[in-house]
């Protein structure tokens, strides 16, 4: 089942998350975003290193030069979202729906598109 969140829940979870890396895992708590409906949803430059967006729907989301390192990105719905600028090392594509997104000047270094649909 889809989770949904409001805007003020999902800035609550990325605030969090933010302190999270900050503090070298100390403080806040690693973002959860697994099974999330986020379509549409403008994250652009923002950190979002190590957040689990695994199963979630993130179809014409802004995720324009967001840093998504190690982020869990596995069986995740990404039509059309514009991944443009973003630094997507060390990421699992694995079956990932990349159908029309936009990679364009991503940093794809060490990246599994294994199974990805695009």
């Amino acid at each position: 089942m889809m989770r949904q969140f409001t805007t003020e829940e999902l800035e609550e979870i990325l605030a969090e998350h933010e302190l999270w890396l900050k503090t070298d895992c100390q403080c806040g708590t690693r973002a959860d975003l697994s099974n999330a409906k986020l379509q549409g949803v403008d994250l652009s430059e923002r950190d979002l290193c190590f957040v689990d967006f695994s199963h979630a729907d993130l179809a014409n989301a802004n995720l324009s030069r967001c840093d998504l390192r190690y982020a869990k990105l596995e069986k995740t719905n990404l039509t059309q979202a514009d991944l443009s600028g973003s630094d997507l090392r060390e990421v699992d594509f694995y079956d990932t729906i990349l159908i029309s997104a936009n990679l364009s000047s991503a940093n794809l270094a060490k990246t599994n598109l294994g199974n990805a649909d695009d």
